[in-house]
């Protein structure tokens, strides 16, 4: 479905992008790839229910310039929430995404594998958007990573919510060790919390 740009791109060139999938974590996961590579696509709400998703597109605050719907959802399937939005001429890019990209042929619509990269949604939304600084988009490299494997390796299991004993078990190393390998990832994070050196764990890409 390809539009002219909406009202709602911002005049640094970046779009905003709704997300519905009826599984909520694969309706989540895409917001943190956005925000970590710094896409050109904002994320502005992942919803769960098709029929919601419709609703924030039919008012104009919740307008996404792009919707990335998965295919295969109760009630309102993506094919039914794309018809719905063609029918209204809404200027909203449409893209689907199924765990069977082949599932159904629908002029108008493209429809990716659900575990497409980012920088493949960012391009197809240039393509069907016509707007060729989309298109060309890759991921900014993220910052070189100081820690140590053992460092990050901790950092990791943290952010598993492994307690300090479990990883060190884990690690095979003592309690004293697992101790010492995190206050360095904090030194070297500049980091005041074991939850904010997993936020910039996370933030860059690490774990």
């Amino acid at each position: 479905m390809t539009t002219k740009t909406s009202e709602a791109t911002d005049r640094h060139g970046r779009y905003t992008l709704g997300i519905v999938d009826n599984d909520p974590l694969v309706a989540e996961a895409p917001r943190s790839s956005f925000e970590r590579f710094h896409a050109p696509l904002e994320v502005i709400w992942a919803l769960t229910d098709p029929e919601d998703a419709l609703v924030h597109c039919l008012h104009a605050k919740g307008r996404p310039d792009v919707l990335l719907t998965d295919i295969d959802m109760p009630r309102l399937s993506g094919l039914g929430l794309f018809h719905e939005l063609q029918t209204r001429k809404l200027p909203i890019t449409v893209i689907g995404i199924s765990a069977f990209p082949n599932i159904a042929e629908e002029p108008g619509l493209v429809i990716l594998p659900k575990e497409s990269a980012v920088e493949e949604i960012v391009q197809l939304a240039g393509m069907l958007r016509r707007d060729d600084d989309l298109t060309r988009w890759f991921p900014t490299p993220t910052k070189p990573n100081p820690l140590s494997p053992s460092e990050l390796h901790a950092l990791t299991h943290y952010s598993e919510g492994l307690t300090t004993t479990a990883i060190a078990h884990t690690m095979h190393v003592s309690e004293s060790s697992m101790k010492t390998f995190a206050k360095r990832a904090y030194e070297k994070l500049d980091a005041h919390s074991r939850t904010e050196a997993i936020a910039i764990c996370v933030r860059n890409g690490w774990i």
